[in-house]
């Protein structure tokens, strides 16, 4: 313990003094408020029990201590700090230790406490201050924390949407192309189907499988004609493609004829056209 304790512990105050104390009223103004406080009657009792209109709790205050010393819970001395009987209730005074001591004992909350004699309590305060306060600084780290993951979070949310978007147009993208590839696909079939690719490999080839379909020798002659194939080229395309060679020439003769027929058909429509 402290000198300063000490002498804090064993201080004498009037018990209206300590009730001013009690009430907050810092020192340099309490020998103010005392002394234009008013007295509540005409007794000795009354002379010491002060009433003030700007610090109302002074006289429940003062009023209190008086009865814990009636009733010997509460010690009082004099001015000089002496313990005995029949002290003038002008002189009562109140030793802080004594007033420690009776307050510990009494059940009143622990706000309602001088502070000025249970300094622990006022530490306590200080701690649960800065405890707070430091609380009050993690929160707003907290809450600024989640502002900016918010804030993170709607523009990731918002890449994902994008991204999402971009998928799905994508995707989309992908099956119009595929139908697209599938309409290409059925074009081409188409075209194949009414291609007719004829060369001097393939032309015998062609031209049985023609027949094998029923397909009219005037329908073949056609066809022949419209590709190109003129008098000349039609032999060399027949000659030595079948092992028996008189129907080798029976053919050359015969789709000569009919080519022939063709050109002749087409001359007059352009000159019917002229």
């Amino acid at each position: 313990m402290d000198c300063e304790y000490v002498k804090a512990s064993y201080r004498i105050v009037s018990v209206p003094y300590f009730a001013a104390m009690w009430c907050d009223i810092p020192e340099r103004d309490i020998e103010f408020v005392l002394s234009n406080a008013t007295t509540t009657g005409d007794t000795a009792r009354g002379s010491i029990l002060l009433e003030s209109r700007d610090y109302q709790c002074l006289k429940p205050r003062i009023s209190f201590m008086l009865e814990a010393y009636d009733k010997k819970e509460l010690e009082l001395c004099d001015e000089k700090g002496a313990f005995r009987e029949g002290i003038a209730a002008s002189r009562l005074c109140i030793r802080f230790d004594k007033a420690r001591k009776w307050l510990q004992g009494c059940c009143l909350p622990q706000h309602e406490l001088p502070k000025f004699i249970f300094p622990e309590i006022e530490h306590k305060e200080l701690e649960q201050k800065k405890l707070i306060e430091d609380q009050k600084s993690r929160i707003e780290a907290l809450e600024s924390a989640l502002e900016t993951k918010t804030f993170e979070n709607i523009a990731l949310n918002k890449q994902i949407n994008d991204l999402r978007i971009a998928k799905d147009s994508a995707e989309n993208n992908l099956k119009n192309k595929d139908h697209e590839i599938a309409a290409l696909k059925k074009q081409i079939g188409c075209l194949k189907e009414n291609y007719v690719d004829i060369d001097e490999d393939s032309v015998v080839y062609w031209y049985i499988e023609q027949k094998r379909q029923k397909v009219s020798d005037a329908e073949i002659a056609q066809i022949l004609y419209e590709k190109g194939f003129e008098q000349g080229p039609i032999g060399l395309l027949f000659f030595g493609k079948f092992n028996d060679p008189q129907k080798s020439n029976t053919l050359q003769r015969k789709f000569r004829a009919l080519i022939a027929e063709k050109k002749n058909e087409n001359n007059l429509s352009l000159l019917n056209e002229s």
